[in-house]
């Protein structure tokens, strides 16, 4: 079985440190696709290392698309395909049928993985877009990518910087509850009791450990707790009101959706700060184990559309 592939997405605008918001298609006379573009393809193929976080970046693909509906403009995307891994640790590599060690990994090396994000822009006086970013499993870049477009956009001005921001409309949530099919419930603690890391014999106090409970296929949750989630959405309810199992106290209550082809999971803890992921997992073309460019970007641009319709830019 593959890496699960996801998606995430924020919106994204340019704000000095005077708090002033630009509009994405005149910052200082050119627009913000424009300056991505530009830089973008000055650092093709150039791998910058970062010796304070450890981690080599590099650009590999640029993009940038025009998208039309009936001749006229909807929205500018650039997607970026790029490399980057972490060093500073020494592993072994080993081979999975022999368990022989193939290589050893030194701590000056990183392990550089691809992926996909993209900036996408509509057309006319606006100062929000959306950002969607490639994830796996237990891997994502918006850390990365946030501190890389900051540094690019300081280049036009010392004083402007990138801010993404989560963006999901709270009627695209009562989408899902009304229409979706509800995959999974996940409850998630992120303070593990001592007995637990006792006995699994963990290290206590590690902020990476998560104790996960999954309940697959809840028949009847959604019909049986709607009103519950409406008034945590509408804010009169507080996630952790809608489940309550003796003996665990979770920090974070997830629903999975299916809707249409995709599998999208909202966190319902900071509904006014909701990030939606989405398993795109079955609707990409792997090859050696990582989503095919092409077919990455025709995802994204499909999801772009959608975010843009429920910011109120785009017409469905």
């Amino acid at each position: 079985m593959g890496k699960t592939i996801g998606l995430t997405t924020y919106s994204i605008c340019v704000r000095d440190v005077a708090h002033k918001q630009y509009e994405l298609n005149d910052i200082y006379g050119r627009t913000l696709i424009e300056y991505l573009k530009t830089i973008g393809e000055e650092e093709l193929n150039k791998y910058v290392d970062d010796p304070i976080k450890e981690n080599l970046f590099s650009i590999n693909s640029v993009e940038e698309k025009n998208i039309f509906d009936n001749e006229k403009p909807q929205y500018d995307i650039i997607h970026f395909r790029i490399k980057t891994g972490d060093y500073g640790e020494e592993s072994e590599i080993v081979e999975k049928t022999s368990c022989a060690v193939t290589h050893v990994k030194g701590d000056s090396e990183a392990d550089v993985m691809p992926f996909v994000f993209s900036v996408a822009v509509p057309c006319g006086k606006y100062s929000f877009g959306v950002i969607l970013l490639q994830s796996y499993v237990r891997n994502g870049i918006v850390s990365i990518v946030k501190a890389k477009l900051n540094e690019y956009i300081k280049q036009i001005d010392e004083n402007l910087r990138i801010v993404m921001q989560p963006i999901l409309p709270k009627h695209f949530i009562n989408q899902y509850i009304n229409n979706g099919v509800l995959k999974s419930i996940r409850l998630i603690r992120y303070d593990i009791p001592e007995e637990l890391t006792e006995a699994l014999k963990i290290n206590a106090g590690v902020d990476r450990t998560v104790e996960e409970r999954i309940f697959r296929n809840p028949i009847g949750f959604i019909a049986n707790k709607k009103d519950d989630l409406l008034k945590v959405i509408s804010g009169e309810k507080s996630y952790d009101e809608v489940i309550e199992i003796e003996d665990f106290e979770f920090d974070d209550l997830k629903l999975e959706f299916k809707m249409g082809r995709r599998n999208k999971i909202i966190s319902m803890k900071n509904i006014d700060a909701l990030v939606i992921n989405e398993d795109i997992t079955e609707n990409v073309l792997i090859e050696s184990g990582h989503p095919t460019f092409e077919s990455m970007c025709k995802v994204i641009e499909e999801d772009a559309h959608s975010y843009l319709v429920a910011m109120g830019y785009l017409e469905e």
